[in-house]
């Protein structure tokens, strides 16, 4: 629901996420790395949002299933002119 409501909201037109590595303590994964979300409205410029992200998935006991424990997205400062 996060993500599609997301996606609506900021009319999200794609995301994209690139790893810079990951590291496995017992049964949780976290991932980390950049993100680029591009955002464009019907008449309306395209704007692009540029930022870190953290991930951690956990396995869950049966039928073993990997979910998202945590994922926050941290937007790179804008520079002020």
């Amino acid at each position: 629901v996060g993500l599609a409501h997301f996606g609506v909201a900021r009319s999200v037109r794609s995301f994209d996420r690139t790893s810079s590595g990951f590291s496995v303590v017992d049964s949780t994964v976290t991932d980390s790395g950049s993100y680029v979300i591009l955002s464009q409205r019907t008449g309306a410029d395209s704007l692009f949002e540029r930022g870190k992200y953290v991930t951690s998935w956990r396995m869950h006991h049966e039928p073993l299933v990997w979910a998202i424990h945590r994922d926050h997205l941290v937007p790179v400062a804008k520079h002020k002119q």
